[in-house]
């Protein structure tokens, strides 16, 4: 029996609780910090800096890792890492950890019945790590298009409380904020699908979850390119034009920050605006959601 850590990630849960109902023969969902019983095998889903180490010691630990640390910080060499990406893979070979698997995408929950909503609003965005994820240089791009358009255009901006005032002062985007807070996923995407546009700002990512939701649900994408979403989505990106290494005030973590033009950026966020047509997201790689192969890859690495 293998069981499958979770930490307090709302957004994820669905995914995960989705994987383990689909195979229950095989998983127990457990949480490490409430339970006193311990397999030999465990798989931990999550970022690297929140999952509790600390309570994994000794034990033959398999880690889906989609955070790409640069200076490898926080990880343990005894542990087999199981990249998301191909640049998660690359990362954590320079790094020099010799027990890293192929690519096993994390796996997204998907719901087709939601492809078919409505379209209510034209832009969305959602950002919740603002320190990774270009809020200030968004906020530059979307003042400038609020003085070149002639008419209004709705958008809502989940953010964090702490950069609200970076999303408010606009004169024709008509902007509703709403805090970024931990949602079930579902009503996450039934929210998020009623827009026509998602922007993702983001200047770090080992996989990308809003660029492959917009792929997912048919919906047009701006945002910069960016490994490793590029591996998953199809899309006109932002070109990168700059590449520095910015330790994190709040994680202490070093991530690669890749700085997307900003002209570029605006560019394509105008096209959009013009023509619902433009730069609709495609799913490159749709392993993403495919959870028979994701699975047996796990069993295959794992080897249970």
């Amino acid at each position: 029996m293998i069981s499958v850590v979770t930490v307090n990630h709302p957004a994820w849960w669905d995914h995960v609780s989705f994987f383990v109902d689909k195979y229950r023969q095989d998983f127990l969902l457990q949480r490490l910090d409430t339970s006193g019983f311990f397999t030999k095998k465990v798989i931990a889903y999550g970022d690297p800096h929140v999952m509790p180490m600390r309570k994994l010691r000794d034990h033959e630990v398999y880690v889906m890792i989609d955070t790409p640390l640069i200076d490898c910080d926080g990880l343990n060499k005894d542990w087999v890492y199981i990249p998301s990406s191909k640049y998660n893979k690359e990362i954590l070979e320079i790094c020099g950890f010799k027990d890293v698997t192929e690519v096993i995408p994390k796996p997204m929950a998907y719901y087709p019945e939601l492809t078919n909503v409505k379209r209510e609003y034209e832009i969305y965005v959602n950002l919740s790590q603002p320190e990774r994820k270009g809020h200030d240089r968004l906020s530059e791009v979307l003042r400038k298009l609020d003085k070149e358009l002639d008419r209004k255009v709705t958008m809502m901006a989940n953010v964090p409380f702490n950069i609200i005032h970076y999303f408010t002062g606009f004169n024709n985007i008509e902007v509703k904020l709403k805090p970024a807070l931990s949602v079930k996923y579902y009503d996450h995407i039934k929210q998020m699908a009623k827009h026509r546009i998602i922007i993702f700002s983001s200047y770090d990512e080992g996989i990308g979850l809003p660029a492959i939701e917009s792929a997912l649900y048919g919906q047009q994408l701006v945002m910069g390119d960016i490994r490793a979403t590029n591996e998953f989505v199809e899309a006109k990106f932002a070109p990168v034009v700059e590449y520095k290494v910015v330790k994190h005030g709040v994680l202490d973590k070093h991530f690669l920050y890749q700085i997307w033009d900003e002209d570029e950026f605006y560019t394509l966020l105008v096209k959009e605006l013009e023509d619902p047509t433009f730069n609709v997201a495609r799913l490159k790689d749709k392993r993403v959601i495919d959870y028979d192969w994701i699975y047996r890859k796990l069993k295959e690495v794992v080897g249970f």
